[in-house]
């Protein structure tokens, strides 16, 4: 099984906690898309200050047709809630095929919050599994700064298409070799804030891969993770709600 790593970035900048309903009725332009596995990466992009149009995310999406008919698992980040949904927005008229990819793909932090009920970062599954998020970019100046999803907004306006190319393709990299390890070793572990080493040992599940967003929603051993600790949890149901048209019941358990 290979997991083909899907991520995208920005050319709008948004505050952070900002409402993801709030977010997706703006002015939301995408600068660059990529899919990624074993080193080789596919880029789309325009660049220009316009960002990625209609045409460019069906070509995207007959690139994921491909792949899936090739035997290959799309993989992402939190692109169920977020990615997919960007593409939506941006491509209303292929809202249908891409909500159909997103419940038939693997989103690892949507396995962290169906077994465990919270988020969490890329960066922190990564340096658990041995591997790391880029953190600096090189510039056409020559200078190295730091770069992480807002500044890559800042950087791609100022011209530094480069920088973020290669800030998005290696982050879909690390998202495939990270699916790639998780199936391994059937766990996903991190360090905690309060420097803890933490571990999901993950269920059995029916097929010799990563549950795919559909496969972990009629999951129902995800209804019994308590998140009543929690102030705000996050809703699996409501976090995909742009695709399956459901609206999510209000509890405390996902």
């Amino acid at each position: 099984m290979k997991y083909v790593g899907f991520d995208l970035e920005l050319m709008s900048s948004f505050p952070d906690g900002v409402d993801h309903d709030t977010l997706f009725f703006g002015d939301l332009r995408v600068s660059a898309a990529a899919l990624s596995f074993d080193g080789m990466a596919s880029v789309f992009c325009k660049q220009d200050y316009v960002g990625i149009n209609e045409s460019t995310v069906e070509k995207i999406v007959d690139m994921m047709d491909r792949f899936k008919k090739a035997g290959h698992m799309i993989t992402t980040w939190n692109g169920a809630a977020f990615d997919f949904r960007v593409l939506a927005h941006v491509a209303p008229s292929l809202k249908d095929r891409l909500a159909a990819h997103m419940l038939d793909h693997v989103d690892l932090m949507m396995i962290v919050i169906a077994t465990r009920g919270h988020l969490l970062s890329l960066q922190a599954a990564a340096i658990g599994a041995g591997l790391s998020k880029m953190t600096h970019v090189k510039l056409k100046s020559g200078a190295v700064v730091k770069i992480d999803g807002h500044l890559a907004v800042d950087l791609w306006n100022r011209g530094e298409i480069a920088a973020v190319i290669d800030y998005l393709t290696h982050n879909c990299e690390v998202t495939s070799r990270l699916a790639k390890h998780i199936h391994k070793v059937q766990a996903i572990r991190w360090l905690s804030k309060s420097h803890r080493d933490m571990t999901i040992e993950l269920p059995a599940y029916e097929h010799d891969r990563l549950p795919t967003v559909g496969e972990l929603r009629n999951d129902k051993r995800r209804h019994k993770v308590n998140t009543s600790w929690m102030t705000d949890p996050p809703d699996f149901d409501k976090m995909i709600e742009w695709a399956t048209g459901k609206k999510a019941k209000q509890s405390k358990l996902l």
